[in-house]
């Protein structure tokens, strides 16, 4: 019974927060544009369906794969920013910082209260990875503009972690036993 009950609570918190990404989606749009028209993904009660529904069937997942720990807890929040990013930038190709900033905030709490103060360097050096990648695309105009910059800076600093884990030489994916002939 707890099993069905903390799905009906996820699918239910994830299609609620589906229907205010949909809210924020069209009141960034909004604030950035001239004129009121609607955009891509906005305009009708199917639409606000369709975002709480795809909200909670991804949160679902999270909470199916990973179980409720604070890890999942991020990625699904993370996912919902990147969803509404996204729907942003693709109505008017505009990154809003207040995306960016959400963002770093949601990412670097749980980075700040999950790791050891020590791999923050990873996140740091991820950071100038993301800044090198795309910041000469964005400097000659081929298909990257500077929000761009700004969320793939902010993307590779909260990825650095992971590649502070496949750097770890100590895990079992690099043993040797991993290798080895088992004795039969």
């Amino acid at each position: 019974m707890d099993q069905l009950l903390i799905t009906a609570e996820v699918f239910i918190i994830g299609a609620v927060t589906g229907v205010l990404m949909k809210k924020t989606t069209d009141y960034l749009v909004r604030q950035r544009v001239k004129t009121l028209t609607n955009h891509q993904l906005s305009g009708s009660v199917t639409d606000t369906i369709f975002w709480a529904m795809l909200n909670a069937t991804i949160w679902l997942v999270f909470v199916k794969l990973n179980g409720l720990e604070p890890k999942t807890l991020e990625c699904m929040l993370l996912f919902s920013i990147c969803v509404i990013l996204s729907a942003v930038d693709i109505s008017i190709k505009k990154i809003p910082n207040e995306l960016v900033l959400m963002t770093i905030f949601v990412g670097g709490a749980f980075i700040i209260t999950g790791q050891p103060i020590a791999s923050i360097g990873m996140n740091i050096f991820g950071l100038v990875i993301g800044f090198i990648i795309f910041f000469l695309p964005a400097i000659i105009g081929k298909g990257a503009g500077w929000g761009d910059v700004k969320y793939a800076c902010c993307g590779w600093f909260l990825f650095g972690c992971l590649w502070n884990n496949f750097c770890d030489y100590d895990n079992d994916f690099f043993s040797d036993d991993l290798y080895s002939i088992p004795d039969h």
